[in-house]
């Protein structure tokens, strides 16, 4: 499923220098159509890729399927889910293709997923990942509505980092027990939700990646210690995830971040001031910059505003706000 769709952006080894988007669901074809038809022309999109593979959906008759993949620098990362679809890669394809990308399968959520390669057999449990050789015959299958994140690598990258593809191949290993695996799952959370890169961006994103796969299953101390920057970069993106998501609950601090990411408050204010800002500014840019939405948005009081924001004190709103944007809350409604 994810092998499929992934490589309309064309061949994940292919190095691309910036950001591609394209998203794909059979439900954003025409209504008219029966979910066999979708079924069929769902099949025919994703089978026409650079990574040429069998795709089969056994009960087209309650078929769907989605799938929404970014291309960044040299990786490509794939959201895909459906409600039964198996994907076969064969040698006349791998004779075909010539494509030796790897795989890194994490199951997100919904129905089994399962695969087999190199004779094992594997089923993923959600919050579980494995790898699968492009170089290699496979067979990846997702049923009930599994959904599923992948990301493709080039195999001379992996092969930089230290790791050895071969040992990891259908092996499921649990995110919930790995940082930087769950790291480089929040990373690719954020990145998935942002607009399009530079080519110099990519290129930073794509060195994150890296050092985080290396952190997680590459072997050696050295390329590990040379991929602590991966680390960082995600430990920080996830720290600014939480701030977006929470800042306007009542009561919200560094406390609660440190609790969801297991990081001591003391070391997320240390890795914020790095960056140039602290908790209690970033905090403060969200809440305002919600309150802004509200303003513009709705005709709430300026109290209920607040406080739906996350200021305790309507005082220290409409201090803040001043100080922010030079006139009070009402000026800036009226404008």
């Amino acid at each position: 499923m994810v092998a499929a769709m992934t490589s309309e952006t064309g061949n994940p080894a292919g190095g691309a220098a910036a950001t591609a988007r394209i998203a794909f669901s059979s439900r954003d074809l025409p209504d008219a159509l029966t979910p066999a038809q979708k079924a069929a022309m769902w099949i025919e999109a994703a089978s026409n890729a650079a990574l040429r593979l069998d795709i089969d959906c056994p009960d087209r008759d309650r078929f769907y399927g989605a799938c929404d993949t970014l291309a960044v620098g040299q990786f490509v990362v794939t959201v895909a889910e459906a409600n039964a679809v198996r994907v076969s890669r064969r040698a006349a394809h791998i004779a075909q293709d010539g494509n030796d990308s790897v795989m890194m399968l994490y199951h997100l959520r919904g129905g089994p997923v399962e695969g087999r390669q190199y004779g094992r057999e594997i089923r993923l449990g959600a919050g579980e990942a494995a790898f699968f050789d492009s170089k290699d015959e496979q067979m990846t299958q997702a049923r009930d509505g599994g959904r599923v994140l992948g990301l493709y690598a080039p195999r001379r990258v992996l092969r930089d980092c230290g790791i050895e593809v071969e040992g990891l191949v259908a092996k499921p290993f649990s995110v919930k027990d790995n940082e930087a695996l769950r790291m480089l799952v929040g990373y690719l959370d954020v990145l998935r939700g942002s607009a399009g890169a530079s080519a110099s961006l990519a290129e930073c994103v794509s060195r994150h990646i890296a050092d985080l796969l290396t952190l997680a299953v590459g072997r050696g101390a050295e390329v590990r210690e040379r991929a602590s920057g991966g680390l960082r970069a995600a430990r920080l993106a996830a720290i600014h995830r939480e701030i977006a998501c929470h800042a306007h609950r009542p009561g919200f601090g560094v406390d609660h971040v440190g609790k969801a990411l297991a990081l001591s408050p003391r070391y997320i204010q240390r890795l914020l001031h790095e960056e140039g800002t602290t908790f209690s500014a970033q905090t403060m840019e969200h809440r305002l910059a919600m309150a802004c939405r509200a303003l513009a948005g709705t005709q709430e009081g300026l109290a209920d505003i607040a406080f739906r924001c996350g200021f305790g004190d309507l005082s220290v709103f409409y201090r803040a706000f001043k100080r922010k944007f030079g006139m009070s809350p009402g000026r800036f409604r009226r404008l």
